[in-house]
């Protein structure tokens, strides 16, 4: 009672000061000021009258209306008069938090700290200001906003505090002691959701509108619960917003897609169809017009065959940034090795015609692409065209001692082993990516057939753009070819399908050979050297799995009169068709094993109708037929640079191998006077190894070990040392061997005895022929496009299979009939081979050379000359030629020129019972071609001559041709080629 008695006088002063305060403040405007007002002064009236309780319930009200620290003052000391000092030290503190006067607010301080002894004190404090404090219950009411400081007498209490956006807080049995101050801290947890942001481009910023906090996408952001506006930008993209409804405690996505800043990019290479990769995206095939974003762009352009090209461009908004590039030729081969490698590291004698080759000068078929390179030369009997290898190409062999391999597909027959170059085997080229060319033995690789040289046909590569194309184009005079293509390609499938087709009338000749008055044959022959033919490929992909097919067919009649035909009559002519289907599986695992595991089914077929002379039978129908199924698995492992190793097996089963003659067709003596069937199969397994111990040595050797039902088997080993002495310079050291087994025309044939029999009539004993080789060559790169090559060769040809005349066993040998027999004489072949040449460049290139190469029989010297064979035929001694591309307008518009000559051949009367050996002129072929791409119409095209000074030479024909001796070559030809590409 002391105690309280003794505080009486300064609550009193207190109360007084609150009240002079009180009367001091400004007048309040107002209704709601004036009741104010009033209750104030009502609530003093009854302080004066020691009425407390009165004087409370008036200054509440008061404060109520319009809330003023004075009365927060006057209610504090009444409740101090009411001796409840809890709420008088509640209202003090409310007092002082909101005087601004210093004096007052000093004056405030004393009276708490004479109030505060007589309560317990809580201060409650929060992370976050703001918070709500409740006392034991939520529904008693709020009792402050942290940071609080709150009276109470002695005793224990609950605290909750809440604030929005956080975990409530509950503090329970807090015990508070008069004059002292209890401290209650709360922690509160953040309540939250989760915002998943994800899209694109990654990296970017994501922030969130009235948040300071970020992350790079994706990424997480934990926020308070509600509606948030999230901003997503990087430096060449549009900004993006997203508006998200935030939950408690939950997850929700957002996903951007910002749109660049973009800006063209213009992409141009020398030769169309390479790849595009800008930042790492395929995004297209030259040429081609992008929108990229803008900014330092890296763009990566490459094609099979050519070297990467990595550039940086700079794409500024609504401006074009151009490259225009010169790809470089990667001078990369295949079937050298029947693996992909360097031309230097190729363990033989290699050229390569790059696609824009092909395309500058409008190559309607392998033949005319060959025409011009190094120790190749052609014949054309107006039947069929054959190629021939450094000095060696017996004619009417078909061409059957080189190989032809589309993408590492043999297309040669199994009749006779016919390799086609022409017409008969594709009437387009357009589908290329490059035509490899080997010389020398391959048997080691491919066994037989691949005897004086290998041709790849290689197709474009399977990350070549999709596309759809037309063609038209024109050869000979009254040619017309047409092709149309559809490709679709992705990263790992696709499917390429192309269709080709040809028509043209040929040409006319005069044989004076075949003029005859007894028969009434003019040697004239117009009208009968027509042709028709079509062909269909397939190619679809899969990863590591690729299915290819092809169909080829060609309908062409036969204007000189061979096989005992009638000159110039169109009845005569050959139908030949031709279709494969391969399904290959080819993995790698890893960088140092290869796997390739195919399976291939094989088709031909002959039809022939000839018209001969009464004393040939008349009308003869001929057809063969060949079916044949095979299969190879191959293992290439390797260990680094340093040594590769590649062992496979391989097999064929020739299910149907079918030989059918008929002469005198349509009259009753029809008869039959060939029918052969002579199924037979073959196995095959070889081993390479490669081995490069120094940067400056490669050593390759191998062998492949062929075994046959219809002769036997025989071992074709290949040696290769290659030096490099020096920087720039390639020198090869190379050896091999290679065979060509009997073809089943050579061993069984026969035209009823007319004009030729079978090789084995009476005993079969043919055997394989026999080549071995060996050859220096060294190149010497004078830049990175310049080279300069030269080369020299020795090889021996054994048991030569040719056509010779021997007596009829039929008319019991009063008279002489063909028959193929093995040659006792070897052929000896030896020869030298320069060139210089500029690689492809920025659309130019240019090429050079001479051949020196001469073929002779290695004779008995015990025979006596005049019995002895004569020259070999169709063997020119001296090649040469020039080939150049030069840009006029850029890509619009190319010059493009071949240059090809050849010496005298002579014909196939090497025997000495044979007539007076025949010597053929001098040739030369000159082609001039203009070509130019039209990228504004997606078109290219090509116009020009072959053979420009119309040099009509003629080449030796077989035998069967008798008595001619040499067909005229095709003399100036248009040659027109319009493509249209989407």
């Amino acid at each position: 009672m002391l105690r309280v008695a003794a505080l009486a006088a300064p609550l009193r002063a207190t109360l007084c000061a609150a009240l002079l305060v009180l009367w001091a403040a400004p007048a309040r405007a107002g209704d709601l000021a004036d009741e104010a007002d009033l209750q104030f002064e009502l609530g003093a009236d009854r302080f004066r009258a020691q009425d407390y309780k009165g004087a409370l319930e008036h200054f509440l009200a008061s404060n109520r209306l319009v809330p003023n620290r004075n009365v927060v003052a006057n209610i504090a000391a009444t409740y101090a008069a009411l001796k409840q000092y809890p709420e008088a030290f509640r209202y003090y503190t409310q007092a002082r938090e909101a005087e601004t006067d210093a004096a007052q607010k000093a004056s405030l301080e004393r009276a708490l700290g004479k109030v505060a002894p007589l309560v317990a004190v809580l201060r409650v404090v929060t992370p976050v200001p703001g918070a709500t404090v409740y006392i034991d219950r939520k529904d008693l009411g709020p009792r402050a906003q942290t940071p609080a400081l709150l009276g109470f007498g002695k005793g224990k209490v609950t605290v909750l505090a809440e604030a929005e956006g956080f975990e409530s807080g509950v503090r329970e049995g807090v015990i508070l002691e008069l004059g002292k101050e209890t401290l209650v801290e709360f922690r509160l947890a953040r309540v939250t959701g989760t915002v998943k942001v994800t899209g694109t481009p990654l990296g970017a910023l994501v922030g969130v509108e009235g948040f300071d906090v970020s992350c790079a996408l994706p990424c997480e952001l934990q926020l308070p619960p509600g509606r948030r506006t999230l901003q997503l930008r990087k430096e060449g993209f549009l900004p993006g917003y997203r508006r998200v409804e935030v939950p408690a405690k939950g997850t929700v996505l957002a996903d951007f897609a910002l749109q660049p800043v973009t800006g063209g990019l213009v992409v141009n290479t020398d030769d169309g169809g390479a790849a595009v990769e800008v930042d790492g995206k395929l995004l297209g095939f030259t040429p081609v017009v992008l929108e990229v974003a803008v900014g330092e762009r890296r763009v990566k352009v490459s094609r099979s065959g050519y070297r990467t090209i990595e550039k940086t461009a700079t794409v500024k908004a609504g401006e074009q940034a151009r490259l225009e590039l010169a790809m470089a030729p990667l001078e990369e081969v295949s079937a050298a090795s029947r693996t992909a490698e360097s031309l230097d590291d190729a363990p033989s004698s290699v050229t390569v015609i790059s696609g824009a080759e092909l395309r500058a000068m409008g190559y309607p078929t392998l033949i005319d692409a060959l025409r011009g390179v190094r120790g190749v030369f052609q014949n054309d009997d107006r039947t069929y065209r054959s190629i021939g290898v450094r000095g060696f190409g017996p004619a009417g062999s078909y061409g059957n001692r080189v190989l032809i391999l589309q993408d590492g597909h043999s297309t040669n027959d199994d009749w006779i082993g016919q390799s086609y170059g022409g017409a008969d085997g594709r009437v387009d080229l357009g589908d290329l990516e490059r035509i490899e060319i080997v010389r020398g033995p391959g048997s080691v690789l491919y066994g037989t057939g691949a005897f004086s040289g290998v041709f790849n046909l290689v197709s474009r590569p399977h990350r070549a753009g999709s596309e759809l194309s037309a063609t038209l184009a024109t050869d000979e005079p009254g040619e017309l070819r047409a092709r149309f293509a559809v490709r679709a390609a992705s990263d790992s499938a696709g499917f390429s399908l192309s269709a080709s087709g040809l028509s043209g009338a040929g040409q006319d000749f005069f044989f004076p050979e075949r003029v005859d008055a007894a028969t009434g044959q003019t040697g004239v022959s117009r009208g009968s050297d027509g042709v028709r033919g079509g062909n269909l490929s397939l190619q679809t992909w899969w990863r590591d799995l690729t299915l290819q097919a092809a169909f080829n067919v060609r309908e062409k009649h036969m204007p000189t009169g061979e096989y005992a035909t009638v000159v110039g009559d169109p009845t005569s002519k050959i139908v030949d068709t031709r279709a494969y289907a391969e399904l290959r599986y080819a993995p790698s695992f890893g960088a140092n094993v290869d796997l390739l595991a195919r399976a291939y089914a094989d088709y031909y077929h002959y039809d022939s109708t000839l018209l001969g002379t009464p004393d040939s039978g008349n009308l003869r129908r001929e057809f063969f037929w060949g079916a044949w199924v095979g299969g190879e698995a191959r293992l290439t492992l390797r260990s680094g640079d340093l040594l590769r190793v590649m062992a496979g097996v391989e097999g064929q089963a020739h299910l149907r191998v079918e030989q059918r003659g008929t002469a005198e067709v349509g009259t009753p003596q029809q008869a039959d006077y060939l029918n052969q069937k002579n199924p037979f199969q073959l196995g095959a397994g070889y081993l390479l190894a490669d081995l490069k111990p120094t940067g400056w040595l490669h050593l390759s050797a191998g062998a492949r070990y062929d075994t046959y039902s219809t002769f036997g088997s025989s071992i074709n080993p290949r040696l290769a040392l290659i030096l490099r002495p020096y920087q720039g310079g390639v020198t090869k050291l190379m050896a091999g061997k290679s065979f060509r087994a009997p073809s089943i025309y050579e061993l069984y044939y026969n035209d009823g005895g007319v004009s030729q029999i079978p090789g084995c009539n009476p005993v079969c004993g043919l055997r394989p022929e026999t080549l071995v080789s060996g050859e220096l060559e060294h190149t010497h790169r004078l830049n990175d496009e310049w080279s300069a090559q030269a080369a020299v060769y020795l090889s021996r040809l054994t048991d030569l299979i040719a056509l010779r005349a021997v007596p009829n066993p039929v008319s019991g040998g009063s008279a002489l009939v063909n028959q193929y027999g093995n040659t006792d004489l070897p052929v000896r072949s030896v020869g030298g081979e320069v060139e210089l040449r500029h690689e492809w460049r920025g659309g130019f290139m240019a090429s050079a050379w001479y051949a020196l190469q001469k073929s002779s029989y290695q004779q008995d010297d015990a025979v006596p000359a005049a019995q002895r064979l004569r020259e070999v035929p169709n063997s020119p001694i001296h090649m040469g030629g020039l080939k150049l591309v030069v840009p006029v307008v850029g890509r619009s518009l190319r010059f493009s020129t071949r240059l090809s000559l050849e010496s005298a051949r002579f014909d196939t009367s090497d025997h000495p019972d044979d007539a007076p050996q025949g010597k053929t002129d001098a040739g030369a072929t000159w082609d001039l071609v203009f070509s130019g791409d039209a990228p504004e119409w997606h078109a290219t095209w090509s116009a020009g001559f072959y053979n420009v000074g119309d040099w009509k030479h003629r080449t030796p024909v077989s035998v069967e041709f008798a008595p001619v001796r040499a067909v005229q070559e095709q003399g100036r030809g248009l040659v027109a080629q319009l493509t249209v590409t989407y």
